[in-house]
């Protein structure tokens, strides 16, 4: 069987813009935009983020990395019933599912000599349908 479906895929990445404004810091910001499917199809979704970092040396054997990074996901979905939930129906209606979520992140490494470092890290991630 032949199908007829088209699927689209469309992305734009930026990365690593790299600036010092402060002794002993370097920022990075960067950001990315996917899209997937047919606009047409109901598998057709779009991710948006961006996100910010700070790597900073303390000492030069101790360094900090925190940062951020927004997520923003939207799908188009269906669901079963009426938008109002009066008609009790097994219809379904589209609706654009939208999810979002800033996450952290922050990161201490302690560099004893070339060979042997320790660190100790905590984030939050977004994990997307």
């Amino acid at each position: 069987m032949i199908s007829d479906s088209n699927e689209y895929n469309i992305g734009y990445n930026l990365d690593y813009l790299d600036f010092e404004l402060i002794s002993n810091h370097a920022f990075s910001i960067g950001g990315d935009y996917r899209t997937q499917g047919d606009k047409d199809n109901k598998d057709y979704y779009e991710i948006i983020s961006g996100y910010f970092q700070d790597v900073w040396s303390i000492t030069p054997a101790l360094t900090l990395t925190w940062g951020f990074r927004y997520y923003e996901f939207q799908s188009d979905a269906y669901r079963a019933g009426y938008p109002d939930s009066s008609k009790a129906s097994k219809a379904q209606y589209a609706y654009r599912r939208v999810e979002n979520e800033w996450c952290p992140k922050a990161r201490l490494d302690y560099e004893f000599d070339t060979s042997l470092s320790l660190y100790a890290a905590v984030s939050r991630e977004m994990r997307t349908p």
